[in-house]
């Protein structure tokens, strides 16, 4: 049986994948995001925006991928948490699953972590599947781990956090694992991580990913993360374009210490993320 899957954050590095995924299926596909194509499948959805009463009520299964990053203090909290619960709130189909992160950990000090675990706390309220991928990588990185593989072809790439802890899944895995979710009867006791359970050093996954991506390993430049914090804070205030948030600083140097509920996708769904590979000689 065909079912309407509508997807939060359409045009995005993940959310793009989970819309394809749920076509390979035989799934009806609705797009949702700030820019409307011209085919029926797309509609117009704006997360800090009113919500259109008719928006879900031909839709079986919602995925909320949808995040504004360039949010900021107390609008980060009324547009991405606020404008998440409207949207559950307007959703009355049979399944709905909100795409975490690994950085909604207990202890985060991070806005990006602090604002996922209260979307969380309001999707799990709803009976719906809560996932939390980790540091999401492909043959063609995006979000942060794009960013640095870009600049990783620079004769000398600034980083931070090299030796954190973080636990990289392949964008495919991610999808199959939201796909299974939305068809399996069973779901998980809480939120579930999507990785493999053994954390990677993340000089090891930007030498590897930058290795793929430019054909030689990046000479990092360790910086310290209270000086690359005050100088993007700084940034922040000048303009818009800065190359990267000063708030994803704070998930790089505080990440999580483990996977919740790791086995359970493996045990219950038979899903299983594939170990990260390092390709640097």
């Amino acid at each position: 049986m065909t079912r309407t899957v509508a997807v939060t954050g359409a045009s995005g590095f993940v959310g793009a994948a989970v819309v394809a995924g749920f076509e390979s299926v035989g799934d009806y596909v609705i797009k949702l995001g700030r820019q409307v194509d011209a085919d029926s499948r797309s509609r117009h959805f704006d997360l800090g925006g009113r919500m259109d009463g008719d928006l879900l009520a031909d839709v079986d299964i919602l995925v909320h991928c949808g995040w504004d990053l360039t949010a900021r203090g107390n609008e980060a909290w009324e547009v991405n948490v606020t404008g998440s619960r409207r949207l559950f709130d307007a959703f009355a189909g049979k399944r709905l699953l909100f795409v975490s992160s690994m950085s909604a950990h207990r202890g985060t000090r991070q806005e990006y972590g602090l604002t996922k675990l209260a979307v969380e706390a309001a999707a799990l309220a709803r009976g719906g599947i809560v996932v939390r991928p980790g540091l999401v990588y492909s043959q063609h990185p995006g979000g942060m781990v794009g960013a640095f593989v870009k600049y990783g072809a620079l004769p000398v790439t600034p980083a931070i956090g090299l030796r954190s802890r973080q636990y990289p899944v392949h964008l495919d895995d991610v999808v199959a694992a939201i796909v299974a979710l939305s068809h399996s009867a069973k779901v998980p006791p809480g939120p579930v991580g999507i990785c493999p359970p053994d954390a990677e050093f993340f000089g090891d996954i930007l030498r590897t990913l930058s290795f793929q991506a430019n054909g030689r390993s990046p000479r990092l430049l360790p910086l310290p993360w209270v000086m690359a914090y005050a100088a993007l804070r700084a940034l922040e205030v000048l303009t818009s374009r800065a190359p990267f948030r000063a708030d994803s600083v704070l998930g790089l140097v505080n990440p999580a210490k483990n996977v919740p509920n790791a086995a359970w996708l493996n045990s219950e769904l038979t899903v299983v993320a594939r170990p990260f590979l390092r390709a640097t000689p």
